[in-house]
């Protein structure tokens, strides 16, 4: 259960017109249920934050990133996905080194970005790359006003399945960016692809954690190919070597 739903659960606990509590074991149980939570939500904050005061911390890798990018043209606006977490050696393991360094590299390319101009970021809000994109993006945006996240999510029922804790992020993701749609209301085949689209066709510029070697005409790869018959400029993050490569299509 998430937050709310154990609120709830508290309140039918107790006897709303005489105050009597009608069941005490289950109050203490979910009483103790909705402390855990709220300690682990804490702690994923602070562990966040520290990541975040850690980029602030290698300005001077910033500058030397500016300068490999003097050529570039000044976008304003950019997408950002990336491989279904499946296709990452950590998969889904958050707590993997590797997955840590990805997140590591993804926010230095943002905050490159941002510091070249670029004020606008949207995500397709897809569990991996948009949903760590659009966690690192609210931080930064805590001490710039002028930083913007625009969340496109495929169906408007999309977390449904997911696991409580991702939902948990999943919905304050949402709350936190600067503006929500939704490509559909139900699922549909086509919805995550329609949400990369979307964002791809709003946006200057494309910044994707992805590996050309390795694409077999799944979402992620049609919407880089989209990017491309666009002609929108491309920042790819090597999701193993962490290497990044510009490249931009001539009209």
């Amino acid at each position: 259960m998430n937050l709310f739903e154990i609120e709830n659960e508290i309140m039918n606990c107790w006897d709303q017109e005489t105050g009597e509590i009608l069941d005490s074991d289950r109050l203490d149980q979910l009483e103790m249920e909705r402390d855990t939570k709220i300690e682990n939500i804490a702690l994923y904050i602070k562990n966040l934050t520290a990541d975040a005061e850690a980029l602030k911390a290698e300005k001077q890798s910033f500058a030397e990133r500016q300068k490999a990018g003097v050529g570039m043209a000044s976008p304003k606006s950019c997408a950002i996905l990336g491989h279904n977490p499946m296709r990452f050696a950590w998969g889904f393991d958050e707590e993997a080194a590797e997955c840590h360094d990805m997140k590591m590299e993804l926010a230095q390319q943002i905050m490159v970005l941002r510091q070249q101009g670029v004020t606008h970021f949207s995500v397709a809000c897809d569990y991996g790359v948009g949903l760590y994109a659009a966690e690192l993006i609210n931080v930064l945006r805590d001490n710039d006003p002028e930083l913007m996240l625009f969340c496109v999510t495929p169906y408007e029922e999309q977390a449904t399945k997911w696991t409580p804790e991702l939902r948990e992020r999943y919905f304050d993701m949402l709350v936190k960016c600067s503006h929500i749609t939704a490509v559909y209301t139900h699922k549909q085949p086509d919805a995550q692809l329609k949400a990369y689209r979307t964002i791809i066709r709003q946006s200057d510029m494309v910044l994707a954690v992805y590996d050309p070697a390795s694409a077999r005409g799944d979402d992620t790869d049609k919407a880089i190919s989209y990017a491309r018959e666009l002609h929108r400029p491309m920042l790819m993050i090597h999701p193993d070597t962490l290497k990044t490569t510009y490249s931009c299509v001539e009209v």
